[in-house]
């Protein structure tokens, strides 16, 4: 298969300690939209254009559009990841929700990943609602893909391996991954979040989570 001829649709500088430049990119209808690493969402015309920030985008970083949050993955002072999002279509706000003793480490659209005072790894809803206690060693590496898949590392005596965890119905699947001493693989998402991509050998594994019901 062969892709199309690369064209320039637009550029945008980055400031020196920028880490990768863009942390995130997606199409919304005629125009792609991408956030820098150190913060401030931006969008250009598929067309050709100037990049443009933004209403409300500076210091942001794109989560899933229309919602942008704050703080990011990196480049900036942490805390809970995507703990206030925004969504610059309709000017709704959502922040997480914390109780006394715990850790939110990191959010999507709807879905929150954490751990108790106890150590004990959970998901909910933002608003505090919906708690579901998760397998130990939960992988809290990326939100939730859709608000519902995440990978789960296992293992008694290090990484062993990796599983699909459905947050929705509490049951997870072996993705084939094998640990190495105290190191492990993870799966890659591509920017829809509907697509899960992996090596396991020689061959190359893609699951359509949008089919799995």
């Amino acid at each position: 298969m062969e892709g199309g001829k690369p064209r320039l649709v637009g550029t945008q500088s980055i400031k020196k300690g920028d880490g990768s430049g863009i942390d995130m990119l997606a199409v919304a209808g005629e125009r792609i939209v991408f956030s820098l690493y150190t913060g401030g969402v931006y969008s250009v015309p598929l067309a050709g254009g100037t990049a443009e920030l933004v209403k409300g985008g500076a210091g942001m970083h794109l989560l899933a559009w229309p919602w942008i949050g704050t703080p990011g993955k990196g480049g900036e002072p942490h805390g809970t990841v995507y703990s206030r999002i925004v969504n610059v279509e309709t000017g709704e706000t959502r922040t997480a929700v914390t109780e006394p003793g715990e850790k939110i480490q990191i959010c999507g659209v709807t879905i929150c990943l954490g751990r108790t005072a106890d150590d004990k790894s959970f998901a909910r809803h933002r608003d505090g609602s919906a708690y579901k206690a998760l397998p130990s060693g939960s992988a809290m590496l990326n939100p939730p893909t859709q608000d519902r898949f995440f990978a789960s590392v296992y293992g008694d005596r290090g990484p062993e391996g990796v599983g699909l965890y459905d947050v929705d119905t509490g049951t997870s699947g072996d993705l084939g991954f094998r640990g190495e001493g105290q190191s492990i693989g993870l799966p890659a998402t591509d920017p829809t979040g509907r697509l899960l991509s992996y090596t396991v050998g020689d061959r190359l594994y893609l699951i359509d989570l949008d089919r799995i019901r």
